[in-house]
């Protein structure tokens, strides 16, 4: 049979998942059959919105259609339809945890999205400050075969298979999701935010487990933000680039500056430790990038030897006295009453593949990035200029 490029969704269904629900498997053996949707739905005698309906189990099918289903597939009608009870269950690729800690176990908090065509769980680090505020989709369960995992749903099954994944570390992005509680069309699908460094979330937007990333990556050479990484790290097609804030950055002391830290110059003298960012995020990137411009050598910088993931979590540590100072964007320094010596100017971009430019999930998160209100809000945190917001900077064509 030909291969199928047309939608299969319908209408999403709304509610809970249901208890002694059926459940079905015909798109599974449809596709394992080499079928598209039209071809069986005319092998069954029906048209191809209601297969598709049966298929996202909106519809359940009359026995003379089973029966003719299974048919027409060659398997027994129990293969592709049974009454089951209990949580329903889906099966999706593992994502990397939200924060560091231990490797997720079975019942860990989930959150769910389609990208192209694989469902992905990504938990919720319980080290991860945002985590907690979540409403998660579902609750982890057992392997299931290479790369995949079970996932016992807590939200329907087609809202979770139409949420977007955001990865990035700009709070920004928890506004953006908090503001798209729903997405027009997905039957109650979310804007998740995954906090994640840069060069982690071009790593998950490349391999297929987000739909975009964020980025605030300085190009030592020329200074520019974003553009120069993105042309050489993406590959495979069209990608659109929108700004979503601009922020200000410096380094973050205890009250009082007791190192008298003027610049990145003077963070030999912090020996009571400078935070470390993971190499590729774009605090790590800035930081070698100044001290390289104004001649320290970063071994001449006391360094922890453990890097810390999130501007949160800096902070956090220069807050507590673990550190002297970390690199990271002033409302961090307002958030735990830390001094704050300013140090530049970072713009942190959203890039997205191109083929969701028409998707109305994303006209309605540009819209809702643009908007007066969102700005507003953006623009209450400290050092935050959103002006720019929504702003296309470019559509990178790349092989």
């Amino acid at each position: 049979m030909p291969s199928e490029t047309a939608p299969e969704t319908g209408p999403p269904e709304t509610g809970p998942p249901e208890t002694g629900r059926m459940e079905n498997a015909l798109a599974a053996h449809r596709r394992a059959a080499g079928w598209t949707q039209q071809a069986l739905a005319d092998a069954a005698g029906v048209s191809r919105q209601t297969l598709i309906a049966v298929e996202a189990g909106r519809s359940v099918p009359s026995v003379a259609l089973a029966l003719r289903l299974a048919q027409a597939l060659a398997c027994p009608v129990e293969a592709l339809f049974a009454l089951t009870s209990g949580p329903e269950t889906v099966d999706a690729v593992l994502g990397p945890p939200a924060g560091p800690g231990r490797a997720p176990v079975a019942g860990t908090r989930v959150v769910l999205g389609r990208v192209g065509g694989t469902l992905v769980a990504h938990p919720l680090g319980p080290q991860d400050p945002a985590a907690s505020r979540i409403s998660a989709d579902g609750l982890l369960g057992a392997p299931r075969g290479p790369g995949l995992v079970a996932v016992e749903l807590l939200r329907p099954r087609p809202a979770v298979e139409t949420n977007l994944l955001l990865a990035g570390c700009a709070p920004a992005l928890g506004l953006l999701a908090a503001r798209l509680e729903s997405l027009p069309g997905a039957g109650g699908g979310r804007v998740h935010w995954l906090d994640a460094g840069s060069d982690a979330a071009l790593t998950h937007l490349l391999a297929g487990r987000v739909h975009a990333a964020g980025v605030h990556l300085v190009d030592p050479a020329s200074g520019e933000y974003n553009l120069p990484e993105l042309r050489c790290r993406l590959h495979g097609g069209a990608w659109d680039v929108h700004t979503v804030t601009r922020w200000e950055v410096g380094l973050l002391s205890a009250p009082g500056n007791p190192r008298g830290l003027r610049s990145v110059a003077d963070l030999p003298a912090a020996r009571g430790g400078v935070v470390a960012r993971e190499p590729g995020s774009g605090a790590h990137r800035l930081m070698q990038t100044l001290l390289s411009a104004a001649g320290v050598p970063a071994k001449a910088v006391h360094f922890e030897a453990v890097p810390t993931l999130g501007h949160h979590a800096a902070a956090r540590r220069v807050a507590e006295g673990r550190a002297d100072a970390c690199l990271a964007p002033r409302c961090y320094a307002d958030a735990f009453g830390l001094d704050f010596v300013p140090v530049g100017e970072e713009r942190f971009d959203l890039v997205v593949d191109a083929a969701l430019a028409s998707d109305p999930r994303w006209t309605r998160l540009l819209e809702t990035l643009g908007s007066r209100a969102f700005r507003r809000e953006v623009g209450s945190l400290a050092g935050h200029d959103p002006s720019s917001a929504a702003t296309h900077l470019a559509r990178l064509e790349v092989a």
